[in-house]
C-alpha cells in the first residue's frame, strides 16, 4: 500500500519544501548610525532592510530617527528621499513628516525589483526647521534581487501549489483505492467463513 502512494509522497513533500523555501522571508539587517547636525539636533537613525530578495517580491526598506534633541522652531520637519534603481518604489520622491515631540518616527519605502540584479541606492534623510535646511544622513546600500535556480519565483511558486496538490490528490487517491480493496478482501474473508 504504501509502495503505491511512494511517488506521490515524494512530490509532495519535495514540492511543499520548495513552497517553504521560497516564501520565508530573507533576514533584515539593522544598521544603526548615531547623528548630531550643526545646529543641535542629535539621536539614533536605525535603518533595516534584507540584503537579498527574490526578484518580483515585495519588500519594506525602513528608517527609524530617535531623536534627542530637537531644534525649538515651531514646525520643524523630517525628509526623507530613497534614490535606487529598483524597478517599483512606493512612495517615490520626498516623503515629509512634522515633528510634534522627540517621539521616533519611521519613513518606510516598499519595493519590488523585478530582474535578477545588484540594485544601488542612498537613502537621504534632513531636517527643515524654520527654513534651514539640515543633512542628517546620505547612506548607501545594496539591495540583491535573485531568482530561484534561475527561474522566476512568482512561476516557481505557481508550479509548486500546482504540484503539490496534484500530489495531494493522487496520494489521497491512492490511499483510499488501497484502503478499498483491503476493506473489500477482509469482508470477502468474512463473509467466505460463514
Amino acid at each position: 500500500m504504501l509502495k503505491r502512494s511512494l511517488p506521490g509522497l515524494l512530490f509532495l513533500f519535495v514540492s511543499i519544501t520548495v513552497l517553504l523555501i521560497t516564501l520565508v522571508k530573507s533576514r533584515s539587517e539593522s544598521i544603526i548610525i548615531p547623528f548630531s547636525t550643526a545646529s543641535g539636533e542629535s539621536g539614533i537613525i536605525n535603518i533595516k532592510t534584507p540584503s537579498n530578495v527574490w526578484a518580483g517580491d515585495q519588500f519594506t526598506f525602513s528608517s527609524r530617527v530617535e531623536f534627542e534633541t530637537l531644534p525649538d522652531s515651531l514646525s520643524p520637519m523630517l525628509i526623507g528621499r530613497l534614490e535606487t534603481s529598483v524597478e517599483e518604489s512606493i512612495p517615490r520622491g520626498e516623503v515629509m513628516l512634522g515633528l510634534n515631540s522627540r517621539k521616533p518616527v519611521t519613513l518606510e519605502w516598499t519595493l519590488r525589483p523585478y530582474q535578477k540584479a545588484v540594485y544601488p541606492g542612498t537613502l537621504w534623510l534632513w531636517m527643515n526647521s524654520s527654513g534651514q535646511e539640515n543633512l542628517l544622513l546620505a547612506r548607501e546600500f545594496t539591495i540583491s534581487s535573485q531568482y530561484f535556480l534561475g527561474v522566476r519565483i512568482m512561476y516557481v511558486r505557481i508550479t509548486a501549489s500546482l504540484v503539490t496538490l496534484a500530489a495531494l490528490i493522487i496520494t489521497v487517491y491512492s490511499f483510499l483505492r488501497n484502503k478499498g480493496k483491503d476493506l473489500s478482501l477482509t469482508m470477502g474473508r468474512n463473509l467466505s467463513k460463514k
